[in-house]
């Protein structure tokens, strides 16, 4: 019965929409969570909250790296891995002092002292980073403090 009662509350028919009620509705999925819009009693779409949504992404995206990293590590040849334990131990060393000497060396060098070459950004995301940048500087361009006032804003 918890199942029904549940379906029942978190679905929202599209009749309301056109009776003004959205403000109403956003409100609900701010508060309870996602709702599930039903046209012709059919599920015509999901409306979540911009931190469900979000969040759901995240995962979306988590399990393609997962994906990812599985596929990578059945091709993966084990007899080439060299853990950092053993190459700090070849040194010298533990990989406890390895990072407190690395933490010193940034502190003297005010950086990470070495160059980090792996993903460095392509031309397309420079210049997307360039264009984000002259963007947050340029004072003519509306910003917004948070997700409801961006929305009040497109609603006004």
């Amino acid at each position: 019965m918890v199942n029904i009662a549940s379906a029942i509350r978190n679905t929202v028919p599209i009749s309301l929409f056109n009776r003004g009620l959205a403000g109403k509705i956003f409100d609900e999925v701010k508060q309870s969570g996602a709702k599930v819009v039903m046209k012709n009693n059919a599920a015509e779409c999901v409306l979540l909250s911009p931190e469900e949504y979000v969040s759901l992404i995240d995962e979306v995206n988590d399990a393609r790296l997962l994906t990812m990293a599985a596929e990578r590590m059945t091709k993966a040849d084990p007899a080439t891995f060299v853990s950092a334990e053993h190459l700090y131990e070849e040194l010298g060393m533990n990989l406890s002092t390895a990072f407190n000497i690395f933490v010193r060396q940034s502190l003297r060098e005010r950086g990470i002292p070495f160059k980090i070459t792996e993903g460095t950004p392509s031309k397309g995301t420079v210049s997307a980073m360039l264009e984000a940048e002259r963007i947050a500087k340029d004072p003519t361009v509306k910003g917004y403090h948070d997700v409801d006032e961006f929305f009040a804003n497109l609603d006004s």
